[in-house]
């Protein structure tokens, strides 16, 4: 039991922490993140709102009601690095919070390299698959959702329910949502609600559907371009490769209606080099109007979408870790994070032996292997190798970050695992 006191965050609430958890190890500093291995530990988060955190396992929710992590009073300003690792079937009912979502309000914080699965969401105001609110350069990226995401009264984003006062950041996300409001709200979207006051929304994969009574697009609802409060907002390299936008209620005007955004107020702001798959964009019960490329983006073929060069005009970087998270199947499948990669035919693999033992996990700089070792070969998350080893201590300080496996051959037998390398 670690007892510790952290600093108060004074940002738009209070980012506080005075009560002890218990986590796998670390000391909640950005050298030693918080480890976190299951759901007791992942509910701690919300008591440690400005210590970073490092997620070691999948998390199975299913069945379980969650309460989401932070508020406008109290919201998330530390770092929460998901690690490749899933979060399934979390069930967040967060009706009396004017902000929802798996981080209510995120201030300043990162969430990095998460995957959500499964989620079910549902709030009365502003509401975001994984962040509510964004405010003050919030990071998130390298991160997917795939569920469902409601509003009842207001906004409703796959991944962020809006950014505002002070700008925040989506890059390198997917989104496979239903985002849906009531019949009387304002905007939706499957990547964002609502990107006011310079928000960045940049090289993100969108499918699913948006069911919404008032500004709809497949990516963004609304998207601010005041010259004094958002003249640097931004949306580029979004790519829709299915959709279905429906409207919900007839007050709601065609001309807030699009592929991409759906409302542009104002004309400052960058929107470029956003596309959509052809023929795999629908609209229920509206034909927009005011149409631009601007806000339908333009179109490519489904070989077009399939080739790796594609997306590196766009900016999107290709590799293994998350400063070039992309990986693809040329000719096969659209892009992907690299934490996706099925691993189990890359690495051979057999039984873990309890006297064979790797440490630290994550590691910065050496990785030791405790137990009797013939050799140790390290491979990428793909498969490759990138070297042999005979002695128990690797050093691993020129790898770039990432996730990694290490083979240790003993006498006759092999044992296969992961680590990390930050």
């Amino acid at each position: 039991m670690k007892n510790l006191k952290l600093q108060l965050c004074l940002l738009a609430g209070f980012c506080t922490s005075t009560l002890s958890a218990q986590f796998s190890a670390g000391d909640g500093t950005a050298d030693a993140p918080f480890q976190i291995q299951n759901k007791e530990q992942l509910a701690e988060v919300a008591n440690y709102l400005s210590s970073h955190f490092i997620l070691m396992n999948d998390i199975d929710l299913t069945n379980e009601t969650w309460n989401q992590i932070g508020s406008f009073d109290q919201p998330f300003c530390g770092v929460f690095d998901g690690n490749g690792h899933k979060i399934l079937g979390a069930s967040i009912n967060s009706s009396a919070s004017l902000w929802s979502g798996f981080f209510g309000y995120l201030n300043q914080g990162t969430i990095k390299n998460l995957h959500l699965e499964n989620l079910s969401l549902k709030g009365n105001a502003i509401v975001g698959g994984l962040v509510g609110q964004i405010d003050n350069g919030g990071v998130v990226k390298n991160c997917i959702v795939e569920g469902s995401v409601t509003s009842f009264d207001n906004i409703a984003g796959g991944i962020v329910g809006c950014i505002y006062n002070g700008g925040g950041s989506i890059i390198n996300c997917i989104a496979d949502v239903t985002v849906t409001t009531g019949p009387a709200s304002l905007t939706a979207g499957a990547i964002i609600g609502q990107c006011d006051d310079n928000g960045i929304i940049q090289n993100c994969l969108v499918k699913g559907a948006v069911n919404v009574g008032g500004r709809g697009a497949g990516a963004i609802g609304y998207f601010g371009c005041d010259e004094v409060l958002a003249p640097q907002n931004t949306v580029t390299g979004v790519v829709i490769t299915e959709m279905k936008v429906t409207r919900l209620a007839s007050w709601a005007g065609a001309e807030h209606f699009g592929r991409i955004i759906g409302t542009r107020n104002g004309s400052t702001g960058t929107i470029a080099n956003n596309y959509v798959l052809t023929d795999h964009f629908d609209f229920i019960d509206v034909t927009p109007e005011q149409v631009t490329e601007e806000k339908q983006g333009g179109e490519k073929s489904e070989i077009e979408l399939k080739q790796q060069t594609t997306y590196e005009t766009l900016g999107y970087a290709f590799g293994n870790n998350e400063f070039y998270p992309w990986i693809i199947k040329e000719n096969q499948e659209f892009p992907t994070l690299w934490y996706t990669q099925n691993t189990s035919t890359a690495i051979p693999t057999t039984e873990k032996r309890t006297d064979i033992r790797i440490y630290p996990n994550p590691a910065s700089n050496l990785l030791q292997i405790t137990g009797k070792i013939d050799q140790a070969e390290l491979y990428t998350i793909s498969g490759n190798l990138i070297g042999s080893h005979s002695q128990p201590v690797i050093d691993i300080s020129d790898l770039p970050s990432g996730i990694y496996f290490i083979k240790i051959t003993s006498g006759k037998n092999t044992h296969s695992y992961r680590f990390v390398k930050l």
